[in-house]
């Protein structure tokens, strides 16, 4: 399973983040095509601290100011399987920085169509509803007043020592109020994930991609993403990640940085 609900500028990243399910390699943004199994669950509950360093240049080309912002945010997620082959999810997320307040709820699904989830290659779907915050909260920049859908492709492979894991992501990106820079309102995203089995309890990997951008500052935005995952016990894990997303259109330094850790437990 994995968390999409972050903060809205990240959404595209996190394969056009806003909550999405099915036991991803956690704390990663991305999916795996596994599913829970009928009547099992999995709770997860993360934190994830972003900053935005911007640098203001003159017409000369000139440094004038280093601008930075930072901001935090609470996300939880439940899902359920339904059946072997199909999940359902709801997640939510709260942000407390800089503008505190209830983020978009996604509820969805995720449906295994195609190969074993347990080795080799296997094949997922998750379609998923963005469900509105008043216009209040858009107004502060907690998400979007308007319901939006996104539709996830998963490709999984499996082995004993490494993991695989591709991503095609589309999301909506509609605002119920008039933006000055009206942002794009079709997201795309793509990313390949390989994660190594070190042990029973320890995993690592690097997520690599790149996601439509929702301004006209450029075409396409490329992200990276480092995470290490720990099983302490049976059935519960702890994630740590870093997500690094360069402005590939300057040489001045301008970037994001996302760390979040978190916890999931599946019963």
């Amino acid at each position: 399973m994995r968390f999409t609900v972050l903060p809205r500028r990240w959404a595209l990243l996190a394969c056009l983040v806003l909550p999405c399910s099915a036991n991803a390699f956690f704390p990663f943004d991305f999916d795996d095509a596994d599913t829970e199994g009928k009547g099992k669950s999995e709770i997860e509950m993360s934190f994830a601290y972003q900053k935005d360093r911007a640098i203001v240049l003159n017409d000369a080309g000139d440094e004038m100011e280093v601008t930075t912002d930072a901001s935090n945010t609470l996300l939880w997620s439940y899902t359920y399987g339904v059946t072997d082959n199909l999940d359902v999810f709801i997640n939510k997320a709260r942000q407390g920085n800089p503008y505190a307040g209830w983020q978009n709820t996604q509820v969805g699904a995720q449906w295994l169509f195609a190969g074993d989830q347990n080795r080799g290659w296997s094949f997922a779907l998750m379609p998923s509803l963005i469900l509105p915050v008043s216009q209040r909260s858009e107004a502060k920049g907690l998400g979007s007043a308007k319901t939006n859908f996104e539709l996830i492709w998963i490709s999984s492979y499996v082995s004993s020592d490494y993991e695989l894991h591709f991503n095609v992501g589309y999301s909506g990106n509609r605002y119920s109020r008039s933006i000055e820079d009206e942002p794009r309102r079709h997201l795309w995203s793509v990313s390949v994930a390989p994660i190594w089995v070190l042990n029973e309890q320890w995993s690592l990997g690097v997520s690599l991609g790149a996601a439509t951008n929702t301004d006209d500052t450029g075409k396409y935005t490329p992200f990276g993403q480092f995470g290490i995952s720990y099983t302490p016990i049976k059935d519960v894990q702890v994630g740590l990640g870093v997500m690094v997303s360069p402005n590939w259109r300057k040489t001045d330094g301008s970037r994001s940085t996302m760390m979040t850790a978190g916890l999931s437990y599946d019963f």
